[in-house]
């Protein structure tokens, strides 16, 4: 009894370290959504974990369906909405996932709802700057921080409107490359559940 106690404990602290999706939304107007490719976008200081992590988000999602932003959308390009939505266009577009992390205290916002106004913004959307991937490093983690939160936010950008948002957490990374690799498993699996990615 004492030993099927202990395997069921195991089992369960194995269950609740798995990155996974907590909580999600879906706009219920936005069911059938067409879009034939998606421009990745992650907001981070960071510049060598955005693009470690893009490339890592559309390698996952499927390369011929998607695409990494950081070679034509800077951070000035992202600060105008229509500017960065039209730039996503002219490269192809016409969806867009938006990735960020959240701020360690930082409170989850609102899914269904737009950002506060800060610093960077997409097809209408905000997105804080001020503590993005600040504790990323090329050589890894600050390991004080055991569990990381990340926002995702896809847009339809025909109409710029929100059509998915969820959270992810993943627990324990042992390096940026592994937290961008975790994620991004996470949210292949659940934009293909959404019928967002194949």
């Amino acid at each position: 009894m004492q030993r099927l106690a202990g395997l069921a404990l195991l089992f369960c602290v194995s269950c609740s370290s798995s990155p996974a999706v907590v909580d999600s939304w879906r706009d219920p107007e936005q069911r059938e959504v067409k879009h034939e490719k998606t421009v990745v976008v992650v907001v981070s200081g960071e510049t060598n974990f955005r693009r470690v992590a893009e490339e890592t988000l559309v390698s996952r999602l499927d390369p011929d369906r998607s695409g990494t932003s950081y070679g034509f959308l800077d951070a000035a390009a992202l600060q105008t909405p229509k500017e960065a939505a039209e730039l996503a266009r002219t490269h192809g577009f016409d969806s867009a996932l938006v990735v960020r992390v959240l701020g360690v205290g930082e409170p989850v916002p609102e899914l269904g709802a737009p950002d506060s106004p800060e610093y960077v913004h997409l097809a209408g959307q905000s997105f804080s700057t001020a503590v993005l991937w600040s504790s990323v490093g090329d050589e890894g983690l600050d390991r004080r921080k055991r569990t990381f939160r990340l926002q995702a936010r896809f847009y339809a950008l025909d109409s710029d409107k929100l059509v998915w948002s969820g959270i992810v957490e993943v627990h324990d990374p042992e390096s940026a490359r592994e937290l961008a690799q975790q994620s991004a498993k996470v949210l292949q699996a659940e934009l293909s559940e959404q019928g967002l990615a194949r």
